[in-house]
């Protein structure tokens, strides 16, 4: 499951990397930190590309000095529906073992509950999601949470950055990316 948290919304960075960048945009710098007792790789992190277009495209960089296996990334499907499927999409390079992605699921509220969920045919570990805690704050902490049954790593999740400037809750710029497709 460390190959899938690779593949799934990660980037793997020197350590050293700062965590938040301001220069980013108001929102802030939303990523994904690793659990430090894993690996001595660095940290994972996911990072709004301000050129894509007003609102930003998220996706998952994969850092060029860790292997040769391709740049993973989360990119939105327009061809899915009004919203569009943002998905984490494998380098078919690599190997045939599926497509994961993050799909939002419209039955859960008004934005949506986005979640990884895992492609069936790999394994039967269970689903990797991506869950907003309700208790964190008014927003919301997004994050990846590790199946307890995989292994005893730790939690792997997606953090928000808690100090962004002039920061707009995150369920609105969903709401922006959804009413601008």
């Amino acid at each position: 499951m460390k190959s899938f948290l690779a593949a799934l919304a990660f980037v793997a960075i020197s350590s050293a990397a700062p965590v938040a960048q301001p220069q980013v945009d108001s929102v802030g710098e939303w990523y994904v930190k690793r659990s430090p007792q894993v690996d001595s790789v660095g940290e994972w992190y996911v990072k709004r590309n301000p050129q894509v277009d007003s609102v930003g495209e998220w996706y998952v960089k994969r850092n060029p000095q860790v292997d040769s296996v391709g740049e993973w990334y989360v990119k939105r499907e327009p061809q899915v529906d009004s919203v569009g499927e943002w998905y984490v999409k494998r380098n078919p390079q690599v190997d045939s073992v599926g497509k994961w992605y993050v799909k939002r699921e419209p039955q859960v509220d008004s934005v949506g509950k986005w979640y990884v969920k895992r492609e069936p045919q790999v394994d039967s570990v269970g689903e990797w999601y991506v869950k907003r805690n309700p208790q964190v704050d008014s927003v919301g902490e997004w994050y990846v949470k590790r199946n307890p049954q995989v292994d005893s790593v730790g939690e792997w999740y997606v953090k928000r950055n808690p100090e962004p400037k002039a920061a707009p809750s995150p369920e609105p710029v969903a709401k922006k990316a959804a009413a601008s497709k």
